[in-house]
């Protein structure tokens, strides 16, 4: 979410950094915030190569990292794997995991290598 924070700005803000601005990615609070949820996709993620589940379980321990009020109860990877995850949901055309990590490159939160993907 360090990226996504770093994202979340109003029009002013974009205006005066220009049109290259990236977009926030939305979420859902409802998916992000349910152990169920993120228990559920971490089990598709950890088997399958699905770029949804991928950007999920990614984006929960982001979530988890940026905001003290996140849930306890929900089991999230490390930022490690967290990324790994996030950069292969990218990789297999995420656009959600993909708009994030431009997002973090822009805001220089991003310490990984940006895969090859439309800026």
């Amino acid at each position: 979410m360090r990226g996504y924070q770093a994202g979340m700005c109003g029009s002013d803000f974009a205006s005066t950094c220009g049109a290259d601005v990236p977009e926030p990615v939305e979420i859902r609070k409802s998916l992000f915030f349910n152990p169920d949820s993120i228990a559920y996709y971490s089990a598709i993620a950890a088997r399958e190569d699905d770029p949804r589940a991928l950007f999920i379980v990614g984006m929960a321990a982001h979530l988890r990292a940026a905001d003290p009020d996140y849930p306890s109860d929900v089991v999230t990877v490390s930022l490690d794997e967290a990324d790994h995850y996030l950069l292969r949901a990218a990789e297999l055309g995420n656009p959600d995991a993909i708009q994030y990590i431009k997002c973090c490159e822009y805001h220089g939160t991003w310490s990984h290598f940006v895969p090859s993907i439309n800026h």
